[in-house]
């Protein structure tokens, strides 16, 4: 039986930030795999992730399977890795159990041992034996990045959900930004269901501005050039010629900047709803008007729209035009399951749009 519990695809060592002023922006997606996508089909990448920073702030062992894969009768680790890599757990089972009680191994390659023992378990769905060998491996290397995830996961599918969100808010406040691997290895749906859940990732939650009226968001406007979007996100020059620079968290893009011939951001395009779901951030409108602002709120906050329109999936659109650009809010039924201070049937905003009008266009009707 292979786990259903998701596995994240692709790469994420350019996706991860210690704050807002240093985060990683791409041109494109990382063609990860879907919210619920079944572990059988993935690509382990979490355990290539200890030298990559993915959380901030916990100290990463410094081995690695190919650092003590030379030395003369060392346990087979860059094997293992190798068989992982391509999720083959049933014979990294079979080449690591002779090595799982031994003793007189250095405590570093007992870690991988357990580690891999770990993983392979959990992508089995033998998940008990998952949380054996993972939290032996905690003890080892208590502080490792990738140990963190996958004991919050082993715990939470065994039925451990304090244990769990202990070690999820513990993850949050050794300052990881990029949360899609801690809430999607869990099983999404099962873990954004449980209201705890939302508590802890809402108390660890920092508002970022986005002022529809100005056309900025998080110290970014509408005209700043892409050294201005490299200074507040410190992108440094990785961001040269890019007509669109994308944060993301995992596959789902937070939010993106687009830039015009000159080099100056012409849009920004915010997903409120990825924000609130694989970050430790929440869009506000102002100080009085946060993530949970209804369209009353809104209608109040900028008075009636220039336009209004109908989105797909039951949403609506409310446009503003200003003198030197146009700003949408999307608004519908939030992501299910939705967090628990929503009363069924209110829509919230999901999405945001801001928009530079060239001086010889009008704005949209």
């Amino acid at each position: 039986m292979v786990s259903p519990y998701p596995m994240p695809r692709g790469r994420y060592t350019s996706e991860i930030h210690r704050d807002v002023k240093s985060v990683n922006l791409q041109r494109e997606g990382t063609g990860i795999g879907g919210r619920n996508q079944p572990g059988d089909g993935a690509i382990l990448v979490v355990m290539k992730l200890v030298r990559s920073g993915l959380i901030a702030g916990l100290a990463l062992v410094a081995a690695s399977h190919l650092a003590l894969a030379g030395k003369p009768g060392a346990v087979p680790l860059d094997r293992a890795a190798s068989l992982l890599e391509h999720h083959r757990y049933q014979q990294a089972l079979t080449l690591l159990e002779p090595y799982a009680d031994r003793q007189d191994l250095d405590a570093t390659t007992r870690f991988w041992i357990n580690a891999d023992l770990g993983v392979s378990y959990f992508h089995l769905a033998r998940y008990e034996l998952a949380y054996k060998f993972l939290g032996r491996a905690g003890t080892l290397e208590p502080r490792n990045a990738q140990m963190a995830l996958y004991r919050e996961a082993a715990a939470w599918v065994t039925g451990r959900r304090e244990e769990a969100l202990k070690l999820f808010e513990g993850i949050l406040s050794s300052g990881a930004k990029n949360l899609f691997p801690a809430i999607t290895l869990p099983g999404e749906r099962q873990f954004l269901a449980d209201p705890r859940t939302w508590r802890v990732l809402l108390e660890h939650a920092i508002p970022l501005e986005a002022n529809l009226e100005a056309g900025t968001f998080a110290g970014i406007g509408l005209g700043s050039s892409r050294e201005d979007v490299a200074k507040i996100f410190h992108l440094g020059g990785t961001g040269a010629k890019r007509p669109v620079l994308q944060a993301s968290a995992g596959p789902r893009v937070l939010w993106a900047f687009s830039f015009d011939d000159t080099g100056r951001v012409s849009e920004i395009l915010i997903d409120a709803q990825n924000v609130l779901r694989y970050s430790p951030y929440t869009i506000a409108l102002d100080r009085a008007h946060d993530w949970k602002t209804t369209v009353a709120g809104v209608l109040g906050l900028f008075g009636r729209p220039t336009v209004t329109h109908p989105e797909k999936k039951h949403g609506l659109i409310l446009r503003w035009n200003y003198k030197t650009h146009f700003s949408e809010l999307e608004f519908g039924a939030p992501v299910d399951p939705p967090p628990p201070m929503i009363p069924a049937g209110t829509a919230i905003f999901r999405m945001i749009r801001m928009t530079a009008i060239p001086h010889t266009d009008a704005p949209p009707k």
